[in-house]
């Protein structure tokens, strides 16, 4: 609203611009004590149950509120996830 663009998913202002170290920053967020970070986790199967997520890996079950899956741009390409209407968009943090 400061910039007088309507966003449909809300965004981040800082007021005297900034720059931003994107793998420092997720490194940031990663030391977060609700987050929790899963690798070399192929998903299997993905289900909202009206309250949170259920997704199965090979190796766990992984129940959350929400999920941040990093797959770039091979995740239309999973079969639990090929049915979201993604969007790719190149060049964006």
């Amino acid at each position: 609203s400061l910039a007088g663009v309507t966003l449909a998913q809300g965004g981040l202002f800082w007021p005297q611009g900034i720059w931003l170290n994107p793998p420092a920053f997720v490194n940031a967020l990663l030391t977060h004590p609700n987050i929790t970070l899963h690798t070399h986790a192929p998903l299997q199967k993905a289900r909202h149950t009206g309250k949170q997520w259920q997704l199965t890996a090979p190796q766990t079950t992984i129940e959350a509120d929400c999920i941040v899956y990093c797959t770039g741009a091979s995740s239309g390409q999973i079969p639990p996830l090929n049915h979201l209407p993604l969007r790719f968009i190149r060049g964006q943090t």
